[in-house]
């Protein structure tokens, strides 16, 4: 940005230069008529006048000049604060300045309509993302008409403090259809699942009611139903902590509507939160486990419901569930990301999924945009 300021700084010294020379002739005459019989004073007023009509004229057309060139250079100044990648000025600007920049430009680039909409995207996906996302899916046969799905999942959640300091991991399952979908747009949910199993779900609901308005023992009945477990591991740059296995005594449980859902929640001290300088953003890591009963004929898909970065892994194990993964199992995907190398949006190639005898796995490490994700059908 330096250079700017130099071309700057030479093009209005210019102006000084005319100004020097037009002293300069003044001088002159002066010296002219003081030393010279000839010179008399109307051919000194004479010389002024002339001087001074030129130099007027000469630096109107200068400044005009000028000008353009320093709106010019201006304009190209601010591009340059703006698309640095280190220290810029953007850093320094509130959030909703930012918002404005990000959408005078899309104003630019396409319809006021398409503007709007990619910027109601971008309001919805700002708060929170997710980064080193792993996700691992075990079948294993249980009786004749079900199966046991063991899930793993951990990754690091970022997020936005909206000036708050008190923050919790929370985890939804569904036991009734609809309660998902109502869900998915609240930000705030680590893991997000669906029961579909209607033995399991009327046996736990019934579980629960006979637990009457004892906080404790329904934490302890869904904990265990789920086979449950919650861990959390401390973040730092430069020293690794182990996983801590957070007791089921530290975890709240709430029923929703009429026992259509439950919600799990843990408070998380601030050990295990990782704040920005600023405080204005935040991070934890989580671990959780669970498995439940679901029909042997069924689907599975994984959504990734925000912003997904660094490096993405999913695996589903059919174990001796489906006979042949390869010619039995079908997935459908529907993943898009943002690649820089050729600055467009493509789709994944089919490299990043293979199959690994009776695993079918996903690894890349493209950020994945929300609303992506991958069904299984067998």
């Amino acid at each position: 940005m330096s250079r700017y300021r130099d071309k700057l700084r030479k093009a209005f010294s210019k102006e000084n230069y005319l100004i020097a020379i037009l002293v300069a002739i003044i001088v002159f005459g002066a010296v002219l008529y003081l030393f010279s019989d000839r010179f008399t004073f109307m051919d000194l007023l004479f010389e002024i006048l002339i001087s001074i009509g030129a130099a007027a004229i000469t630096i109107m057309f200068v400044d005009l000049h000028h000008k353009n060139e320093s709106d010019a250079m201006m304009k190209e100044m601010v591009k340059e604060i703006l698309l640095v990648e280190h220290d810029s000025l953007t850093q320094h600007y509130s959030t909703s300045d930012n918002k404005r920049i990000i959408g005078n430009c899309l104003d630019v680039l396409c319809s006021q309509e398409m503007s709007e909409s990619f910027m109601g995207f971008l309001n919805s996906n700002l708060q929170t993302a997710r980064k080193d996302f792993s996700y691992s899916v075990d079948l294993c046969p249980m009786d004749t008409q079900r199966n046991e799905i063991k899930q793993s999942i951990n990754y690091i959640r970022m997020f936005r403090t909206e000036g708050k300091t008190d923050f919790k991991v929370k985890c939804l399952f569904a036991l009734e259809n609809g309660m998902l979908d109502s869900k998915l747009n609240d930000k705030t949910y680590f893991f997000r699942e669906e029961i579909e199993d209607d033995e399991f779900v009327g046996k736990l609901r019934k579980d629960i009611e006979s637990a009457g308005d004892d906080n404790t023992k329904i934490a302890e009945i869904v904990c265990s139903a789920l086979n449950l477990s919650l861990s959390m591991k401390r973040i730092s740059d430069n020293k690794s902590y182990p996983k801590v296995e957070i007791p089921t005594s530290d975890l709240n449980v709430f029923v929703l509507d009429n026992c259509g859902g439950i919600v799990i929640e843990y408070n998380i001290p601030n050990e295990f939160l990782h704040f920005s300088e600023d405080l204005r953003q935040c991070q934890y890591r989580a671990y959780l486990s669970c498995s439940y009963p679901m029909s042997k004929e069924n689907h599975f898909y994984c959504v990734f419901s925000e912003p997904t970065i660094g490096h993405t892994s999913f695996s589903i194990d059919f174990n001796s569930v489906v006979k042949n993964v390869k010619k039995d199992v079908h997935y459908q995907t529907f993943l898009s990301s943002y690649t820089p190398v050729n600055n467009e949006m493509t789709d994944f190639i089919s490299d990043e999924i293979e199959h690994l005898n009776d695993k079918i796995v996903f690894k890349t490490d493209k950020t994945i945009y929300p609303r992506s994700g991958i069904v299984f059908m067998w």
